[in-house]
């Protein structure tokens, strides 16, 4: 049985009543647009495999973004050193720009691994 079968059979009838209530705020033509809040989430301890899980995501990326960082300062002085096209220094100019904006993003994770 295809999924989308699954999903409308198993909302319980909930869909058709909001589609239904939608429809009579629509209808009546003094009636203002019916904004549903949506509640916190709950505050409470993560367990300890969430935390594990967080904090090696963090990690992942604040490593990803260095080496990317590491690897735009490389062709940065790669292209401007080591190449004999004409435009090297435009090739270097926008590799030096994408490592500046790798090393921002860096320093912002290692602040935020930090703290």
């Amino acid at each position: 049985m295809p999924k989308t079968k699954a999903r409308k059979r198993g909302n319980g009838g909930r869909g058709s009543v909001q589609k239904q209530t939608a429809r009579v705020a629509l209808a009546r033509a003094d009636a203002a647009p019916m904004v549903q809040a949506k509640s916190p989430a709950p505050v409470g301890r993560m367990s300890r495999k969430a935390q594990k899980q967080a904090a090696s995501k963090r990690w992942q990326g604040l490593m990803m973004s260095g080496m990317v960082a590491l690897g735009c300062w490389g062709l940065a002085v790669s292209f401007i050193f080591f190449t004999t096209d004409a435009n090297r220094y435009l090739y270097g100019a926008m590799a030096s720009l994408m490592a500046v904006l790798w090393t921002v993003m860096f320093g912002m994770r290692l602040r935020k691994v930090s703290q």
